[in-house]
């Protein structure tokens, strides 16, 4: 109401103003203006990537807006007045009522190009009282992301209408002047139209202001609301199986509050997709996690915007999210990176041929995450998503709710159902020594290579190895100069907890070691720096080891067979006391012991 309201006495001012000049002088005026708000819509992006090069990432597209128009309005106006320094005598009656007509056009160009602006700015849903989607009754919710992060309390959510936001049902200001100028800024840079230069504005930007609302969805105000381009390492379509399990993990927890479900619905025509985004470390905020919205991701496909309906989780069961629903990547592991599948509703259409089992993304096809993050997907084929690699690094909303304080869910104490179903606990280790490796060879400080793999040696000491299930222990300690001692940096000091596994575990873990977490008493999550593990049988299985002193171990590839024995190996500071050892967010045992 506030900003449509300030728009109108805008236009109004401006419209007097023009009264007073005249209408020539007006006419002009009007010309320019709207001459100048076309440029600025169609250069802000050009010339903000150029000249800023991601500095002031998140008010570039704002300031660059409004001094384009402001640099071009005044240049054209002061050359035509020195063109023409003198004005133009016109009946009275046409000079009065054409002036401020002229006027209010002018207006509308000024004011479209302000309203534009402040709409790209990191505000939260609403801009000056303006909300481009109706929004539901707020609520009190706390949210705290993981262990590590700061406690982010935003005590007053107000959610929109998610349906209304995927079908842009938008609701518009008193006078749409930021509609009226994209939609003629799109009508002059289309085919055959005056500004065309071969990519139409609709071709990139199909619905500008739905985008700019949705990026301001689910993230903080003083979170980073855009990511830049290299921040997006890579991105690959995905065919999405139409029967995939779907379900909303907020049902019971934000949702009843919000007072709506979400449900996946596809009209008759429709198809399911995704895409799996890898996304860099640089776009972390300063806790090392990256805040997401599915409102903050659009897909261009075939002229037309799509944002995600939710994720894929490790099981590739699809996680309903809203637009507004906040999500963390987590990106802080060996890989520097964090793996999301967003899974879209898309036209079937769009692919030609959509029951075809080979399907290409057709020419123009991208995927945008936070604004300036985007990744071509022209031509594509669509590839069924591998679960086991993928979306630890995701954490939502209702994924790890706070310990105390907040209204969602509280997360189980001790090893619960999931966790002690899974791993037990079996014996807590310190130091380096693991057995015994034949190396044979005589120096000490060399890369030793085995029939299941390699090792690297640093004084007699083993300090990277990686072994496939190729070799039991009693093979792997043959040999002469036997290795028998991990390297363990200064300072640092080696921890090692064994588990059993259940006889039906599986290997779900093994593509993402962080779900093992070592707790220190100053309370810091550690994840494993290696593991060794037993497959088969306890005494003659074949070993999996793998150990590296200078980053973490982020997965192992499952073997055939049953794992019997896992053994973590954790990092952490010389003196630090070891308080438990948690599974998938639960703990499975207090340990209570010093490191050392």
């Amino acid at each position: 109401m506030i900003l449509s309201i300030v728009v109108i006495l805008l236009i109004a001012v401006v419209a007097y103003y023009h009264y007073l000049q005249g209408l020539f002088s007006a006419t002009l005026s009007a010309i320019v203006a709207v001459l100048a708000a076309l440029l600025a819509i169609g250069w802000h992006e050009a010339l903000t990537d150029a000249l800023l090069g991601g500095k002031f990432a998140d008010q570039a597209w704002g300031i660059t807006l409004v001094a384009i128009f402001a640099i071009a309005y005044l240049a054209l106006r002061v050359a035509l007045d020195m063109l023409v320094p003198g004005n133009v005598r016109l009946p009275l009656l046409m000079d009065k009522i054409g002036a401020p007509v002229m006027g209010v056009i002018a207006g509308i160009a000024a004011t479209g190009v302000l309203t534009i602006a402040a709409q790209t700015l990191p505000f939260g849903r609403s801009v000056a009282g303006h909300a481009r989607f109706p929004q539901r009754e707020p609520y009190d919710i706390v949210i705290k992301p993981n262990p590590q992060a700061y406690q982010m309390v935003d005590r007053r959510v107000v959610g929109i209408d998610g349906q209304k936001f995927h079908d842009n049902d938008a609701s518009k200001l008193s006078i749409p002047v930021d509609d009226m100028m994209l939609g003629l800024a799109k009508l002059v840079s289309g085919e055959s139209g005056s500004l065309e230069c071969g990519r139409p504005l609709a071709a990139i930007h199909p619905d500008y202001l739905r985008e700019m609302s949705g990026q301001r969805l689910g993230i903080e105000t003083g979170a980073k609301h855009t990511m830049l381009r290299d921040q997006l390492a890579s991105a690959q379509a995905l065919r999405i199986d139409p029967q995939v399990k779907a379900e909303d993990p907020e049902k019971e927890w934000a949702r009843k509050k919000e007072g709506y479900e979400l449900k996946l619905n596809r009209e008759p025509g429709q198809m399911l997709m995704g895409v799996r985004a890898s996304i860099d470390l640089n776009a972390t905020d300063d806790d090392k996690l990256v805040r997401l919205s599915c409102g903050a991701v659009r897909l261009v496909l075939a002229g037309r915007d799509y944002f995600p309906i939710g994720t894929l989780d490790a099981t590739g069961k699809l996680h309903l999210q809203a637009p507004d629903d906040p999500l963390f990547a987590n990106p802080d592991n060996p890989k520097r990176t964090a793996i999301v599948d967003f899974v879209f509703v898309v036209e079937g259409d769009a692919f030609g041929a959509p029951g075809a089992r080979a399907l290409k993304m057709p020419p123009g096809s991208f995927i945008e995450i936070k604004r300036l993050a985007r990744k071509d997907l022209s031509n594509q084929t669509l590839t069924d998503p591998s679960p086991s690699q993928a979306l630890a690094g995701l954490i939502r909303r209702s994924d790890k709710p706070p310990t105390a304080g907040g209204d969602g869910p509280k997360p189980p104490v001790g090893p619960g159902p999931s966790a002690a179903g899974k791993f037990a606990f079996k014996r807590f280790d310190k130091g380096g020594v693991f057995g015994k490796i034949g190396t044979d060879i005589a120096d000490p400080n060399g890369t030793v290579s085995l029939t299941a793999g390699s090792l690297l040696l640093k004084g007699g000491q083993v300090q990277k190895i990686r072994l496939e299930p190729k070799l039991t222990r009693a093979q792997l300690e043959r040999g002469s100069n036997p290795a028998t001692t991990l390297y363990i940096p200064p300072g640092k000091q080696l921890v090692w907890v064994t588990l059993t596994p259940a006889a039906d575990a599986g290997w779900d873990w093994a593509g993402n070691l962080g779900v093992f977490e070592l707790t220190t008493g100053d309370g810091k999550k550690h994840a494993p720096w290696g593991i060794r593990v037993i497959v088969d049988d306890p005494d003659t299985g074949k070993v999996i080891f793998v150990y590296d002193d200078a980053e973490q171990a982020a997965r192992i590839d499952p073997a055939t067979g049953r794992a019997v024995t896992v053994s973590l190996i954790f990092m952490v500071a010389a003196d630090a006391f070891v308080d438990s050892i948690g599974y998938s967010g639960q703990v499975l045992h207090a340990i209570k012991q010093p490191a050392k």
